[in-house]
């Protein structure tokens, strides 16, 4: 039987609080930078949004299944804890250092980096400004998430509701001016179509799942939700329905603004086709409100992770003392501080934006997929176990989702090696020091 385990965190987070995590955790640098590497390999509008849509779709699938299994074990470590309980400790260890040291670590560093790129729509940036400005925001998010989850999730709804009132407000504004022109949508369909192509789309969605990554995450503060069971379900599901609906409006403004060969070599697709309706100080607006919403996001990540190596330290497969709660602000402040450590390198190390979401999403989809597997693992294993929501669908829903990414893993590690070969070898190497690391600390368990 699975049971909680006693953390020392405190429940203090409403459903309000969920799904403002959820949305605040996506929408960040993906919906103003990603369309223009998505426009770079597809060039007909009408797939462009497809692959949006599609993206969208298997990350609610994903969610309906992140959704019964965060009902059911409503836990501090959210993945980590069902990788475990359906798989045992190796797996979940591999999860959790592949996390600190790529995912987690990889998400914020990447954050940061779009960050420091997009300050220079509104003043000169040089090559070690960007990297000053990126460290730095790292810097900020460490020390701001050192204090208690509550004191952070208000943070985190005040830059929720400013970046997705700021999206609404371009799209409403941008379609009510009416400057556009909607011939950019032709021709809105490849005249044909072959295999190749799936090759391309798949090289095409690295970016657009890149732009969904996140809507997980709420699961990692389930020991911080006020009744978990109904209220983490729920965050899911409305978060990704609010993500998707806000998504799709924007790539259509992009296009009804922009040719989509413009938008394939545009930084600042966003900030571009704003100032087309709305002038250079709309322009100069919505960048401020881009990095508003990227610094939001780096801080959703922020808040997420650290509870994931506090799981791992508190089953003594970390360092022991990333599992001890700050005696003021109950936080997991140890395990905030070598995250920020971390992902401050990260930005050093790989620095390109791209290079760096690749990096994150290769790995990622990986767990992705074995978590969603552990819902038939689990269902099978304990079958006796009150589950308060069930994923709709199943068993369809699920196997789409594992198809769909395994797919994916594969033509982005091929994809990885013939153009960033480095990253990619980087990434199987920290996957593989695992297994030392997971001998050392299993012994002493």
């Amino acid at each position: 039987m699975i049971k909680e385990r006693p953390d020392g965190l405190k429940r203090e987070l409403y459903l309000i609080d969920g799904a403002a995590l959820v949305v605040g955790s996506v929408i960040g640098s993906g919906i103003f930078l990603v369309p223009s590497s998505v426009a770079q390999s597809i060039h007909q509008p009408g797939m462009m949004l497809l692959i949006w849509i599609a993206s969208g779709i298997i990350a609610f699938f994903g969610g309906l299944s992140y959704a019964e299994l965060g009902a059911m074990m409503p836990f501090t470590g959210g993945q980590y804890v069902y990788l475990r309980e359906a798989y045992g400790n190796f797996l979940s260890f591999f999860y959790g250092w592949t996390s600190f040291w790529v995912m987690n670590a990889g998400s914020i560093a990447t954050l940061a980096v779009a960050f420091s790129m997009y300050s220079k729509y509104l003043f000169p940036v040089g090559i070690i400004s960007e990297k000053v400005i990126a460290v730095s925001c790292v810097g900020i998010l460490t020390i701001i998430n050192y204090r208690g989850i509550r004191f952070n999730a208000t943070v985190q709804n005040i830059f929720t509701f400013l970046k997705v009132g700021a999206l609404i407000g371009m799209i409403f504004f941008g379609f009510a001016a009416g400057k556009g022109d909607f011939n950019n949508m032709h021709p809105f369909f490849p005249s044909e179509f072959s295999f190749k192509y799936l090759s391309i789309i798949g090289v095409a969605m690295i970016g657009t799942l890149w732009a969904y990554e996140g809507w997980h995450l709420v699961c990692f503060i389930g020991g911080e939700i006020k009744n978990p069971r109904k209220n983490l379900p729920l965050s899911l599901i409305i978060g990704i329905f609010i993500i998707i609906f806000i998504y799709l409006l924007a790539n259509i403004l992009y296009i009804y603004y922009i040719p989509v060969n413009e938008i394939a070599s545009s930084d600042f697709v966003a900030a571009d086709a704003t100032e087309r309706f709305a002038g250079v100080i709309g322009g100069l607006l919505i960048s401020v409100a881009i990095l508003i919403s990227m610094f939001g996001a780096a801080h959703t990540n922020m808040v997420s992770g650290p509870r994931v190596f506090f799981a791992m330290a508190r089953d003594k497969l970390f360092f022991s003392k990333v599992a001890k709660v700050h005696p003021k602000f109950k936080s997991p402040h140890v395990s905030v501080l070598i995250q920020g450590i971390w992902a401050a390198i990260l930005t050093l190390i790989i620095g390109t934006y791209s290079g760096l979401f690749t990096f994150v999403i290769s790995a990622s989809a990986i767990f992705y997929a074995l978590t969603v597997g552990s819902v038939f693992v689990l269902r099978k294993k304990y079958p006796e176990i009150k589950r308060p929501y069930k994923v709709w669908g199943y068993p369809v829903a699920p196997i789409i989702f594992i198809v769909v990414i395994v797919a994916f893993v594969i033509n982005a590690f091929v994809n990885t090696f013939m153009t960033e070969p480095k990253n990619a070898f980087l990434l199987i190497f920290i996957i593989l020091s695992g297994l030392p690391a997971y001998y050392y600390w299993s012994k002493k368990i």
